[in-house]
């Protein structure tokens, strides 16, 4: 027997009107709170890159209801995007897995505090405008086919 799966990146954006009422924190006043927290640090410890927000979980000066609140945005963003994908695909697919969902806010950010508009970049990563889901899926050639096609064309379809 032959199980074939199938691995993607998919970049979901939540509507902000749609997460509003799925969060108690607004999602963009916790996302430039938490850029101004993390930019400040940097500077006045001269690091050459932004950590992880991971890392800010063992610093004491850091508002640690801050990082909770980014976490539950973030479980919320996660949610949405694997019942929004789950719900157009399961019509096609009998099986849909999600190995892992990540923010791209927990990864490291693609700035460092010496670019320009470091700040402002920064910003944008922690702010939930996309997230990362990666999606495998046992099917034959023909269904893994479709699924790629329904991929291209569902990332170009505003989800909400």
């Amino acid at each position: 027997m032959q199980v074939d799966y199938i691995s993607l990146t998919l970049r979901l954006t939540v509507a902000g009107k749609v997460l509003q009422r799925h969060t108690s924190a607004s999602p963009s006043q916790v996302g430039e709170e938490l850029a101004r927290v993390i930019d400040k640090y940097s500077r006045e410890h001269r690091l050459g890159y932004y950590p992880a927000i991971e890392f800010f979980r063992q610093v004491a000066e850091v508002d640690q209801s801050l990082i909770d609140n980014v976490e539950q945005v973030s479980w919320s963003v996660s949610k949405l995007a694997r019942e929004e994908v789950q719900s157009r695909l399961r019509p096609i697919f009998s099986t849909i897995k999600f190995q892992s969902i990540q923010a791209e806010a927990f990864s490291l950010p693609p700035v460092r505090p010496n670019q320009q508009s470091a700040f402002e970049h920064l910003v944008k990563h922690y702010t939930p405008k996309t997230d990362s889901k990666t999606v495998h899926h046992r099917g034959t050639k023909t269904q893994r086919k479709a699924f790629n096609t329904l991929l291209l064309v569902t990332k170009s379809i505003p989800l909400w």
